[in-house]
């Protein structure tokens, strides 16, 4: 008989040991009120030709982004299987709940064709399809001035991918057209960069293409203030037609070039800094032969100050215009959020005039991302804007007839515009892009848009880039300030900027026989530093109307009708005018032609 002392040992020994040889039992999903949760984010794909066969043999590229953080977190490759499908597993970025994916194609037979989604989670598992147009390949080889092949050069040529050269200095470019003109380019370490147009027959294969490198050596320098400091910070590029090298200064003002041409005589070298103008030229004897150059920059201008209403307390956001009365050109921006402002630098010797607006005197440029969402119907949508750059955000509402589109658009937050923002445009046969006129009704301003999608699709969902020029709020403009900047001056001019009140213009529009224009529109506009300033007003009973906002000087008048008709010649007046008389038909002698003498 077995003790007791050893039936209790075998008895544990056996609950010990018996269940490393049972089957391993399936550890139970989890589950949510009884249904197992199975979530695998999952794309299944497609690659098709153009008449609908399958692309196989095809090399299909993705690209992962966090939507949030918008960096690239990973890339996953695979091919098409003989009936063009392909499969990508993403479970490993199940931590990121919104992604960015990008699919590229790379095959022999075809065009690269890239298309990108923007998915969460619960849009797993995804379907692709991606069409594919037939291409050709390009065939040749990189050497150097000695015609001796260069390996590891890159070589790109119009949208196919770039690669590089074997040992041999051999390259093969994929994915091209089926016809056509193009030019490959090379480029490595140690040469100058090279290239050469080549053009593609459908009836012949396309070999032969040769590169050529040319040996390239260094180039050292410095940038100097002009009392020989150096400058910390800034950017140097040398250039010569699209081709360009670019590299930043070292705390101690020096640069190198490692890789730039023996022969400097066709390029061109370009300094900027923040605090200096550029300084742009072609190489000197004595720099091409040492190959160190010195730039030397010139004392700027810069002018700082504040905008102040016309009780003298500051403007927040007012907008200031810096125009060049000799190069016709003009610098636009705003007072900060204490009406103060900086501008510079600017080159001595040049006339300057400064202008200063209660609000933006230019159009107010927007953009931002439109996220398109189907409601009930295909045709009705709504989008978001949130936020656009100065912090409003925005609801937009749109119906879709065709490839026409209207749109309705409310704002809340900082800088909202008032009431309801009118849309009206049309869209490009293929959706990737939208482009129309917008309207302020509680303001009168008049605008435009443009869109492009984001990730181009049969249908308008998904994301857009949304553009919007419009012009904003009351011109209220300051007295004009001439400055000739001749004189040598490293600091910083203060300049204050003085607003004038608004000014108003009423009058009465009367027919040939003397009777008041019953309905009607008079509108005015003044070109002013570039910007033209329109305003309108509708004809109220008795033929009366009165304009706000305008600026000082003289404004061209106009009558028009209900259908945006002019009934008038255009009439020169100044802004501040009380009881003006204008009249349609016929028109009597005009009190104000000395007014308009002047202003031609």
């Amino acid at each position: 008989m077995i003790s007791t002392r050893w039936h209790h040992f075998i008895l544990v020994l056996l609950v010990l040991l018996v269940p490393l040889y049972l089957p391993a039992q399936p550890t139970p999903e989890p589950t949510i009120q009884g249904e197992t949760v199975m979530k695998s984010l999952l794309v299944k794909g497609m690659a098709r030709s153009q008449i609908g066969e399958p692309a196989s043999d095809v090399t299909v590229l993705l690209e992962i982004q966090d939507m949030r953080s918008r960096r690239r977190i990973g890339n996953e490759a695979t091919k098409t299987a003989a009936d063009g499908a392909f499969e990508f597993n993403l479970d490993k970025y199940s931590d990121v709940p919104r992604l960015g994916l990008m699919f590229t194609t790379l095959s022999r037979h075809h065009q690269g064709v890239t298309k990108i989604s923007i998915v969460t989670h619960d849009q797993f598992p995804l379907n692709i399809d991606l069409e594919l147009r037939e291409g050709s390949v390009a065939r040749g080889r990189v050497v150097d001035d000695a015609e001796k092949p260069v390996a590891d050069a890159q070589v790109s040529a119009g949208d196919a991918r770039a690669v590089k050269t074997d040992s041999d200095g051999n390259f093969e470019l994929l994915g091209l057209p089926l016809a056509g003109r193009f030019l490959a380019v090379a480029a490595k370490k140690g040469y100058s960069d090279g290239s050469a147009e080549f053009s593609i027959d459908p009836d012949r294969e396309t070999d032969g293409i040769v590169v050529r490198l040319n040996a390239s050596a260094k180039l050292t320098g410095r940038a100097l203030t002009p009392d020989d400091k150096p400058i910390d910070s800034g950017e140097v590029t040398v250039y010569v037609g699209t081709l360009y090298q670019r590299t930043r200064l070292k705390q101690d003002g020096t640069f190198e070039f490692v890789a730039l041409p023996v022969n400097l005589d066709e390029l061109t070298i370009l300094f900027r800094t923040d605090r200096f103008l550029p300084v742009e030229r072609k190489f000197t004897d004595e720099e091409k032969a040492s190959r160190n150059v010195t730039l030397k920059v010139e004392w700027p201008l810069h002018f700082a100050g504040t905008v102040r209403d016309p009780e003298g307390k500051p403007r927040p956001g007012a907008g200031i215009i810096v125009g060049d009365n000799v190069k016709q050109r003009a610098i636009r921006f705003n007072a900060d959020d204490k009406g103060e402002w900086k501008a510079g630098p600017f080159p001595m010797g040049e006339q300057m005039t400064f202008t200063a607006t209660g609000a933006n005197p230019s159009a107010h440029r927007a953009s931002g991302e439109l996220q398109f969402t189907v409601e009930e119907k295909p045709d009705e949508w709504k989008a978001q804007v949130k936020p656009w750059p100065n912090g409003c955000e925005s609801t937009f509402s749109a119906t879709v007839r065709g490839l026409e589109i209207t749109m309705t658009r409310t704002d809340v937050g900082p800088g909202a515009l008032p009431g309801t923002v009118s849309y009206t445009g049309t869209i490009d046969a293929d959706l990737k892009a939208m482009k129309g006129t917008l309207f302020v009704p509680a303001t009168g301003a008049k605008g435009e848009f443009t869109a492009t999608a984001y990730n181009p699709s049969d249908s308008l969902r998904g994301v857009w880039d949304l553009r919007e020029s419009i012009g904003r709020g009351k011109w209220i403009e300051a007295p004009v300030q001439q400055i000739v900047m001749s004189a040598p001056f490293s600091g910083t001019q203060l300049l204050d900027l003085q607003l004038a009140a608004p000014l108003k213009m009423t009058g009465v529009v009367k027919m040939e026989d003397g009777s008041p224009l019953p309905t009607g529109t008079v509108s005015l506009y003044r070109w002013n530093n570039s910007e033209i300033i329109e305003r309108s007003a509708p004809i109220t009973a008795g033929g009366k109307f009165t304009l706000e906002g305008l600026p000082k000087g003289v404004l061209q008048v106009f009558v028009r009708d209900e259908k945006n008709q002019p009934l008038t010649n255009p009439v020169f007046l100044r802004g501040g005018l009380d009881h003006v008389e204008l009249h349609v038909g016929a028109r009597p002698p005009d009190p104000m032609e000395p007014i308009r003498q002047t202003a031609k």
